[in-house]
């Protein structure tokens, strides 16, 4: 199975929403569970983020080949003091 990254687009939000609404996911994250709105505001971010001189915010979606839907999400954030690194994933489908 390959794995691969792509930048998020807003499009996303569905995938990131159908597991960043659920509380045993979010548990030990400093967010969440998310609603709705949450999440379309964290992918509107992430998406804006890209585009910022110089950049300080990476966010990609972690894809697989043969599967519906993302595989998780990871975010690298920048800053003067050092780097952060979050990621989460979910559980897909095989397509047929």
């Amino acid at each position: 199975m390959e794995i691969y990254l792509r930048e998020v687009k807003e499009q996303d939000w569905r995938s990131v929403h159908n597991y960043a609404s659920l509380e045993k996911v979010s548990r030990y994250q400093p967010w969440g569970p998310n609603s709705e709105e949450e999440t379309e505001a964290f992918i509107q971010e992430a998406v804006k983020a890209a585009l910022e001189v110089p950049r300080t915010r990476y966010a990609y979606a972690i894809m697989t080949q043969g599967l519906i839907g993302m595989a998780g999400f990871f975010d690298i954030q920048t800053s003067g003091t050092g780097v952060s690194a979050t990621s989460e994933h979910l559980k897909f489908n095989r397509c047929p």
